[in-house]
C-alpha cells in the first residue's frame, strides 16, 4: 500500500547572505549546474574533490544573466534594496537539504562575486550615484571593474550580512517543484520552448532519456 503524500506547506525565513554562501558550499542548498561545476573547479583548485551530497534540479535552466545584470543585482544589494524572494523545496519538512525552484540567477550571481568570481560592470546601472552611511558615491569610480575583494570592507560586510527572504516548499515532489519552475519562471525573461518541454517530462522519463 503506497504511502500517502502529504500536503504541501510553506515556510519563510530570512538568512543573511553570508551565511546562505556556506550553506551552498556545504549543499545544504543546491542551486544549478553553472554554480555546481564552480563549487567542483573552487575545491579542486584547493586540492579537494566535492563529493555532491544532493543533485541539483534537473529542469533548472543554464546560468543565463549578463554582467552588467548581476552587477546591478551586487549594486541592489549594496543599497539594501529588496530584490524579490528565493523559493527552495525538500520532500519533507525537516530535511537540511534544499534544491532551488525559483532564485538560481541570483543566487549563481551572489555565490560568483562573493568569490571573486567575475568584476562589475556598472555601464547600465540606475544608481550612477549612491550614498552609503551619508557619503555619495559615483558607481562608476567605485564600483566599475572591481570584484568583491576589491570593494572597501565596509562594503564587503553589507554584502555578507544582506537579509534575502527565502520561502521553503516542504512536502514537495520533483514533479511539483517542475510545475511551480515553470510558473515561476514564465514572466519577464521567459523559458525556452524546450526548457518547458524539459520540465513538464516529468523525472521518470528523464531518466529513461
Amino acid at each position: 500500500m503506497s504511502e500517502e503524500k502529504k500536503e504541501i506547506t510553506y515556510t519563510t525565513e530570512k538568512r543573511d547572505i553570508g551565511t546562505l554562501v556556506e550553506h551552498i558550499e556545504k549543499q545544504y542548498y543546491t542551486v544549478g549546474k553553472h554554480l555546481q561545476d564552480f563549487l567542483t573547479a573552487k575545491k579542486e583548485a584547493e586540492g579537494k574533490e566535492l563529493k555532491t551530497i544532493r543533485e541539483f534540479m534537473e529542469s533548472q535552466r543554464g546560468y543565463v544573466w549578463e554582467t552588467w545584470r548581476a552587477s546591478n543585482l551586487i549594486q541592489t544589494v549594496l543599497l539594501k534594496n529588496p530584490i524579490p524572494e528565493i523559493t527552495v523545496y525538500r520532500a519533507d519538512d525537516k530535511s537540511q537539504f534544499r534544491k532551488t525552484v525559483d532564485g538560481q540567477q541570483r543566487l549563481t550571481s551572489i555565490y560568483l562575486f562573493i568569490n571573486d568570481g567575475f568584476k562589475l560592470d556598472i555601464s547600465k546601472t540606475m544608481f550612477p550615484k549612491f550614498t552609503i552611511e551619508g557619503e555619495q558615491f559615483s558607481a562608476n569610480e567605485t564600483l566599475q571593474g572591481k570584484t568583491f575583494s576589491e570593494l572597501p570592507e565596509l562594503w564587503q560586510d553589507i554584502i555578507r550580512g544582506y537579509q534575502l527572504r527565502i520561502t521553503t516548499m516542504n512536502n514537495c515532489t520533483e514533479e511539483d517543484a517542475e510545475k511551480a519552475f515553470v510558473q515561476m519562471n514564465s514572466g519577464a525573461k521567459g523559458l525556452k520552448p524546450s526548457e518547458i518541454r524539459k520540465a513538464a517530462m516529468g523525472e521518470r522519463y528523464k531518466k529513461i532519456l
